[in-house]
């Protein structure tokens, strides 16, 4: 095809003008075969002619037999469609045996003239017949391709079938005998093809893909166009058969080449149509480029619209470059987005906060290319933070916006704007350290402070006053500000509270207090009797009594009890007269023992009267009465 090299700027459209009007056609009538001249499977589809149609000059009464057998139907009118097609019929032709000769299948939208039996002959061709519509197809475009869905069957695997395509001139042009005439024609579009499936039964279909090559020099006036199933006449079997449908005439709305200041696009390709264009940075926005382009084929339209960037500038501009083919349906659009190079850089080369105001406090490991940091402050640490350091690494880049935190647990976000528009959000987590102290800072019992505490002595013996019966009460407060013990207090005497400190960051202290109640040393008695009497001026820290018994006492039973309930008493009666007897108080402590001693003599006898008196005679006794 010829190409045509077409330079604009951008004060102009450009229209590449044809000779065509606005009514010639651009695609051959009834490429879909939806339109046939009858309702049997025989009928021909409208605007093709078949071997029904032929004109068979075979001469002498063997070429009329001959003639009446070529002419019978060597094609169907089938319904159905090929994929991805609405349409409701496909044409297939047929080879079938004539006269001991392979007669393969033939349609053309020309006429098909048999003037020998014999198959290769020069006297059998395809032909535009001028004289009648009916045998030819006015048509002057150009189209760049043909484009038509075949589905092919043949019994040998090296058999082809044939596709051609001839636009000419004002002749009656013959297919095969002019094809070999440049002088013939003008663009001629050729294909031969192998068989689509390895079975009848399984052929698929395929859109054969045909370029036009405008190799001839004819005007052009006519196309003739032809399909059989065998590119060698009398070549294949009998029942090879090609079908066809949806035949399209492709125009051409490529553009080979745009260029801007004379520099070819970067990655240009003919099927890609958007493009980003950057100028360097610093370029002066209100100067604008040079639009060159090159079109496959000379006859499209082409229009460039431009749209301005801000202020009018070529920044964020483009160009919408519209290519309407000789057909005036085939369009392609080329955009080109014009850009001034602006810095995608939206880092910070550091980043720093403050706690009082005046210091600044760099974040360590920061690094340009990490957004997310995290700082933690000793425990109880009350002063918020404050991003106060946020030097940029480009200077076409600027801070946006900065939402600082509220509280030294909270959290702060940089937002940085790139000179091209991207953004960057660096996150900095700030918060307090959980504090590790369990410890306590005082630990009571009853509200007496534990002897000798300790924050780090975790175990205590408190001994109670002798006759202590009611566990303490034990209460605690803990160093670190908030926490609340978990006091557990002693079941009974002796018995065990203990105090457990949970810390912030769960660190556990458990502190013990072991009671016990000491034993008494009262070995003190409380009161001592001998038989039922108290001693007289007893007290119970003299331990030595005289005691004068009635005369004719003949025993003495000591009782007595100590002052401590606890405490062991034993007690030694005295078995004669004078004698002694004895009190022992050993108190709960057995180190610590009293004795009494109870010193007991009898009461000499005043009375020197007689009771009686009497004498003995004679082994008689004898009383003497007053």
């Amino acid at each position: 095809m010829k190409r045509l090299l077409v330079i604009t700027t951008l004060a102009f459209l450009l229209f590449v003008e044809t000779n065509q009007t606005s009514a010639q056609p651009y695609q051959v009538p009834n490429s879909n075969f939806e339109s046939w001249d009858g309702t049997s499977s025989t009928s021909e589809p409208v605007n093709w002619n078949s071997f029904a149609s032929a004109n068979c000059a075979i001469p002498g009464f063997m070429g009329l037999i001959a003639c009446n057998t070529a002419k019978t139907p060597h094609h169907y009118k089938v319904s159905g469609q090929r994929p991805g097609s609405s349409g409701s019929y496909y044409l297939t032709i047929w080879t079938k045996n004539v006269v001991a000769t392979n007669a393969n299948g033939n349609i053309t939208l020309g006429q098909i003239y048999i003037g020998s039996t014999t198959a290769n002959s020069s006297s059998n061709y395809n032909h535009t017949l001028r004289s009648t519509s009916d045998h030819s197809e006015a048509f002057t475009s150009s189209p760049d391709s043909l484009y038509v869905w075949t589905k092919y069957w043949a019994n040998s695997s090296s058999s082809q079938a044939r596709i051609s395509a001839f636009i000419h001139g004002n002749t009656d042009f013959k297919d095969p005998n002019d094809t070999g005439t440049a002088t013939a024609y003008a663009a001629k579009a050729t294909h031969q093809f192998t068989r689509t499936g390895t079975s009848a039964g399984n052929c698929s279909w395929v859109q054969q893909r045909i370029p036009f090559i405008n190799n001839g020099s004819s005007t052009r006036n006519y196309i003739i166009m032809t399909f059989t199933n065998n590119s060698i006449p009398g070549g294949g079997s009998a029942g090879d058969s090609l079908s066809i449908d949806d035949i399209e005439l492709i125009y051409s709305a490529w553009l080979t080449d745009i260029k801007l200041n004379n520099v070819t696009l970067n990655g240009f390709q003919i099927d890609k149509f958007s493009y980003d264009t950057v100028f360097p940075r610093g370029t002066n926005p209100n100067i604008w480029p040079s639009i060159t382009y090159t079109s496959e084929v000379s006859d499209v339209y082409v229009s460039i619209d431009t749209v301005r960037g801000a202020n009018n500038s070529i920044d964020s501009a483009k160009y919408i470059i519209h290519v309407l083919a000789e057909d005036s349906l085939t369009e392609k659009t080329y955009t080109i987005n014009c850009y001034i190079w602006k810095s995608p850089n939206n880092t910070l080369s550091q980043l720093g906060y403050t706690l009082s105001g005046s210091d600044t406090v760099l974040i360590s490991g920061f690094s340009s290319s990490t957004y997310s940091y995290n700082v933690s402050f000793p425990p109880a640490s009350v002063s918020v933070p404050v991003i106060n350091h946020t030097p940029l690494s480009d200077t076409g880049a600027r801070i946006i916006r900065i939402i600082q935190a509220t509280s030294p647990n909270g959290q702060a976000l940089i937002t940085v704007k790139a000179e091209n528009g991207d953004t960057l959000v660096y996150t900095v987590n700030f918060s307090v350290e959980l504090s590790d102290n369990a410890n306590l800072d005082s630990l009571k019992y009853n509200g007496i402070s534990v002897p000798a505490f300790h924050t780090d002595t975790l175990s205590y013996h408190i001994i109670l006053n002798p006759g202590t019966s009611v566990p303490p009460f034990v209460t605690a407060v803990t160093q670190w500000s908030g926490l609340t013990p978990q006091i557990t207090q002693a079941a009974g005497l002796p018995g065990t509270a203990t105090v457990k400190v949970t810390a912030e960051d769960a660190t556990v202290k458990t502190y013990s207090v072991y009671f016990t109640v000491a034993l008494s040393t009262n070995s003190q008695a409380s009161w001592i009797k001998y038989n039922g009497i108290a001693l007289p001026n007893f007290h119970p820290d003299t331990l030595s009594y005289d005691i004068e018994l009635p005369y004719g006492t003949t025993s003495a039973a000591i009782t007595a009890a100590a002052v401590w309930p606890n405490a062991q008493v034993n007690i030694v009666n005295p078995i004669s007269f004078p004698s002694f007897g004895s009190v022992s108080i050993i108190a709960e402590d057995t180190n610590y023992k009293r004795t009494y001693q109870l010193n007991f003599t009898i009461e000499k006898n005043t009375n020197a009267l007689l009771d009686s008196l009497f004498y003995t005679l004679n082994a008689n006794t004898i009383h003497i009465n007053n």
